[in-house]
């Protein structure tokens, strides 16, 4: 089990109730970390991620490993998952236009309309399966995204690597529907890491893609958390993990032309009040890129560091240029 920094009480109380469990305790409140720590720790075939906000049905787990074990390249399988009063909650991902992905089968009757085991382009991580061999393949969990997404994000590079994934109607999950979060919590992190999966998977279509559903705007959202523009550090950094320097900047080419319309579209809602010319996000961005460098073991002195260094600062220059 692991213990994603509660500050509850939870830890003493499984120790205390289960002395034989064995406790990971996450420094960070981090979904992601929390997942990757439990799966580091793992010693078998399969890992089976399961939310603390469930109850699941007692063959939950037997229909996942029955499944998952009729093919080799079979890399994850999902369960049903409902609502506690019974109606579906997910029973895999749809994509939507424009880079969004939906619960399918969300708030609807359980009538056995999706009772048919089936390939999926990703599922749920609430309730899941994957075989440890296939995230050796592609990687575990993205910690950058901490929460939501991540199951959309994994999905895409086990897709991309040939791995199936399959939904496993049999195999069902109650869930508490963010039971450990908020609605406002959800939004924020759902529209944040649906930039964050455009750049590290699709740089070229961030730029015609980010505007999206206008929720990092000013007339959407005043919280300053949710400005588009206190995000891009996040989202330049995430293209230059990612990608050579010349797929980063034909992105940052596209962005920059749609920053310009999403600024004169914000202007006219707010003249005056988002651009700054001193602009510290700048010098914010150059500070982060530092950090993920030494995280990387990059050394700072190093021809490396100084070209990416100046690389970001002569893109960024060039993205709020006039503004």
């Amino acid at each position: 089990m692991v213990d994603n920094g509660s500050c509850d009480g939870s830890v003493e109380f499984l120790r205390k109730s289960f002395p034989k469990a064995s406790i990971i305790c996450n420094d960070v409140n981090n979904y992601c970390k929390a997942n990757n720590l439990g799966i580091q720790h793992a010693k078998g075939e399969y890992v089976a991620i399961i939310n603390n906000d469930t109850q699941v049905n007692k063959n939950w787990l037997v229909e996942l490993l029955r499944a998952v074990d009729t093919d080799k390249t079979i890399g994850g399988v999902g369960s049903k998952i409902l609502f506690p009063d019974g109606r579906l909650q997910s029973t895999g991902h749809s994509k939507l236009p424009n880079f969004y992905w939906l619960d399918r089968g969300a708030a609807e009757k359980d009538c056995g309309q999706y009772d048919q085991v089936e390939e999926v382009g990703s599922f749920c991580g609430a309730a899941a399966l994957y075989r440890k061999r296939a995230l050796e393949d592609v990687g575990n969990f993205d910690e950058d995204f901490h929460i939501y997404l991540e199951d959309v994000e994994i999905s895409i590079r086990l897709k991309n690597k040939g791995w199936k994934l399959l939904y496993i109607p049999s195999s069902i999950v109650y869930h508490e529907f963010h039971g450990s979060s908020n609605e406002t919590m959800a939004h924020f992190y759902t529209e944040r890491n649906r930039l964050l999966l455009l750049a590290r998977h699709y740089p070229l279509q961030l730029g015609e893609a980010l505007f999206g559903r206008g929720y990092f705007t000013i007339q959407k959202n005043r919280d300053k958390q949710a400005s588009l523009y206190n995000l891009l550090p996040d989202i330049i950094l995430k293209l230059m993990k990612h990608h050579d320097p010349k797929i980063v900047q034909e992105a940052l080419n596209t962005l920059s032309e749609v920053l310009k319309k999403v600024s004169a579209y914000e202007s006219s809602v707010s003249a005056g009040k988002i651009h700054n010319r001193s602009n510290p996000l700048l010098e914010n961005t150059l500070s982060s890129y530092q950090y993920y460098a030494f995280l990387t073991e990059a050394h700072f002195k190093s021809k490396t560091f100084f070209y990416l260094r100046k690389f970001a600062k002569n893109s960024l220059k060039k993205i709020f240029k006039n503004k």
